[in-house]
Parts: structure tokens; C-alpha cells; sequence
């Protein structure tokens, strides 16, 4: 009998410390860390002296899982902003991230679509939609990252 109750009791043990692992993502955390992510990417304060695509990726480096950061430098995506901004002379300011969550999947990372407002110098707004990817197995990262900011370039810079 003892051994019965001592097994019963292991096994609610271990079901409740494999519930507590899987910790439920806190929608603020992610939208704060989307923010703060976003405005690395693509505040440019002065056009005539935009920051390289390798220091942007670097300051953004924290926000991403490795193998994201890896994409996104092979895809050269930390250059669009700096190249966007001297070639119009104007900034560019992140206004702000509208997130909507999309799929949570079997992997405990959630999928989300984003609307990303920008202004461009003193008075252009542009939406860029794009989609994102959170983990948090080890703190909330980026693990894959996607935005049309490529073809909103091309409409604005006609």
C-alpha cells in the first residue's frame, strides 16, 4: 500500500513539474520585446549617416534565436532600412507593432501576423505586414522573422 501511495504521489509529482516547465508566454512580454526589436531594425535617426547592416545585427542579436539572426544577415535584411533611408534622405521611426496571434504549435512557439507602422520623414506613414515566430524555451526569442518592407520600398521609392 505504501508503495502505491509513494508512486501515485511521484507520478502527480512529475506530471505538475512537466506542466509548470511549458510556461505560458506573456502577451505584453512579446509585444515589448517585438517593439523593442522592430525599432532596432529600423529606426534610422540621420539618413546621411545610416547605421550598417552589421551593426544593426548586432543590436538586434539579443532579441533573436541564432539560427533567425543567421537568416536574416544571409538575406542581407538589416541593410534595407540604412539603404532606404539615404536613398530617400529621410529617417525613418517605428510607430509602432500591432500583433496578432496566428498558431501555437506542438513546439510551444507561437506563430504571429504583425502590422508594422513606420514614418517616414516628417509626415509619410506606411503598414508593413509580415509574420513572426516566438520561443520561449530559454526566455523569448525570435526564432523566424518575415516582413514586406521590400516591396513597400518599392512603391514609396518610385
Amino acid at each position: 500500500m505504501k508503495q502505491l501511495v509513494r508512486l501515485t504521489l511521484f507520478a502527480i509529482f512529475l506530471i505538475s513539474s512537466v506542466a509548470c516547465s511549458n510556461e505560458v508566454v506573456n502577451e505584453e512580454e512579446v509585444h515589448e520585446l517585438v517593439m523593442a526589436y522592430k525599432k532596432e531594425q529600423y529606426t534610422i535617426e540621420d539618413p546621411s549617416s545610416p547605421p550598417s547592416g552589421l551593426d544593426i545585427s548586432e543590436n538586434v542579436s539579443g532579441y533573436l534565436s541564432e539560427a533567425a539572426l543567421n537568416e536574416q544577415n544571409v538575406g542581407r535584411i538589416f541593410e534595407l532600412a540604412p539603404n532606404v533611408a539615404k536613398k530617400l534622405n529621410k529617417s525613418i521611426e517605428l510607430v509602432d507593432v500591432i500583433l496578432e496571434k496566428y498558431e501555437e504549435n506542438e513546439n510551444s512557439s507561437i506563430d504571429y501576423n504583425y502590422t508594422l507602422t513606420l514614418k517616414i520623414g516628417a509626415d509619410e506613414i506606411i503598414e508593413i505586414d509580415g509574420q513572426l515566430t516566438i520561443s520561449n524555451d530559454n526566455g523569448l526569442k525570435i526564432t523566424r522573422d518575415f516582413d514586406h518592407f521590400i516591396s513597400k520600398w518599392n512603391s514609396i521609392s518610385q
